[in-house]
């Protein structure tokens, strides 16, 4: 992976679907899958992949 320096927009993780208030999460897309992802440490799923494109 490669970290990125880029404005979020606000309230990202509500956009993708994410559904936890945690500290840290990353968002990245899966292309084996064509899925994108999310993961804080604690739980890793899919999110919401339309938001992304």
């Amino acid at each position: 992976m490669k970290k990125l320096k880029l404005p979020l927009y606000p309230y990202l993780e509500s956009i993708f679907g994410y559904p936890v208030d945690a500290p840290q999460v990353v968002f990245y897309w899966e292309p084996e899958n064509e899925k994108l992802m999310h993961d804080d440490g604690l739980e890793g799923s899919t999110a919401n992949a339309r938001a992304y494109l």
